[in-house]
């Protein structure tokens, strides 16, 4: 770590050296602690600041400090140590996909940089199971598509071991068949890579069906998760030939930088003939095999479709009760 703090100490000092200079000169400047004109010096030190030379803690750091998007550039990659149910390791990179003010469970609000895993997960998970006392009978036979209650939100933002990260949310709650197969997603990761990381505030909208009533009201749930799946809207997708089956208005986030960059400044549309080969997730277990993989939003007309990217590019909605991988995001802050 010596060169890494070595080179921000540089930063501080070139930052201070360059502002007297220009004080001494007289010359007007409109903001010295941005110094815009010099933006290598100031978001790398030239190239010498790379981020997989830093240590989680000084990557939070960084990032609570205010200043990650000095060091850090949409796309940069943080990697880690993934270890599966079998005792398998796997390098997991993050990639950097946006820098927001983040909002903590006690209200506060705080810097963010938002990362997501480059790879879809290496185990298949319900989004949620079949709920057979469920008044509805869609989601008695095929799950509920309410993140706040689903089994994937459960085994995301879990550190037991199998059998024991999932407890029933509501009456009629139904584990997911992998509860006793796999640990917990947060079990597979180092403790010092999750410190990084608290529980952020994100709303989701509800479907129209179930509970029933609201055919034309937009309701929300908030949930504060250290874990968390991506909304369309992050993901820079829309749905525009049916705009009330999702949520089009940044109460579940907006277009992540990483996304707009890969796919272009227009969002990605609904169906097959709009796949996109950026879009495409790959599993960690090899980095080659294309996989689908869960996103957070309800496709509001349904009770059990739950929005996914397929395998080949395009995004769609799939039962609950499928089991899929997933590229799961979180904030450091």
């Amino acid at each position: 770590m010596s060169t890494v703090a070595e080179n921000l100490e540089r930063l501080v000092t070139a930052k201070n050296d360059i502002a007297e200079a220009i004080r001494n000169k007289d010359v007007e400047v409109a903001d010295t602690d941005g110094f815009e004109e010099f933006p290598e010096l100031i978001s790398r030190i030239g190239g010498a600041i790379d981020p997989s030379d830093l240590t989680y803690n000084k990557i939070a750091e960084i990032v609570r400090s205010g200043n990650a998007e000095k060091v850090f550039r949409i796309g940069d990659q943080i990697t880690t140590i993934y270890t599966n149910t079998d005792g398998n390791q796997y390098n997991m990179p993050w990639d950097v996909v946006a820098f927001r003010e983040v909002e903590l469970e006690d209200g506060s609000k705080v810097p963010g940089m938002i990362i997501q895993s480059h790879y879809a997960t290496v185990e298949d998970i319900q989004f949620d199971a079949k709920e057979p006392s469920s008044s509805n009978s869609s989601v008695a036979s095929y799950g509920w598509n309410r993140w706040m209650y689903s089994g994937i939100r459960q085994w995301l933002n879990s550190n037991a071991n199998k059998g024991e990260w999932w407890t029933s949310t509501h009456a009629e709650d139904v584990a997911p068949t992998q509860l006793s197969s796999v640990n917990g997603f947060m079990k597979g990761l180092p403790t010092d890579f999750i410190n990084m990381l608290k529980p952020t505030k994100h709303e989701t909208a509800l479907n129209y069906v179930y509970p029933s009533g609201r055919a034309s009201t937009y309701v929300y749930d908030t949930t504060y998760d250290t874990f968390f799946l991506p909304s369309l809207k992050e993901e820079h997708f829309q749905y525009s030939a049916q705009p009330t089956y999702w949520d089009g208005s940044d109460r579940e986030g907006t277009d992540w930088e990483y996304w707009i960059q890969r796919k272009g400044e227009i969002a990605q549309d609904y169906g097959s003939s709009n796949a996109n080969t950026n879009t495409i997730r790959y599993s960690l277990a090899d980095k080659t095999t294309a996989k689908n993989v869960w996103l957070r939003s309800a496709n509001r007309y349904f009770s059990y479709y739950e929005f996914q990217v397929s395998k080949t590019g395009f995004y769609a909605s799939n039962h609950s009760i499928v089991s899929f991988g997933c590229a799961p995001a979180a904030v450091i802050c």
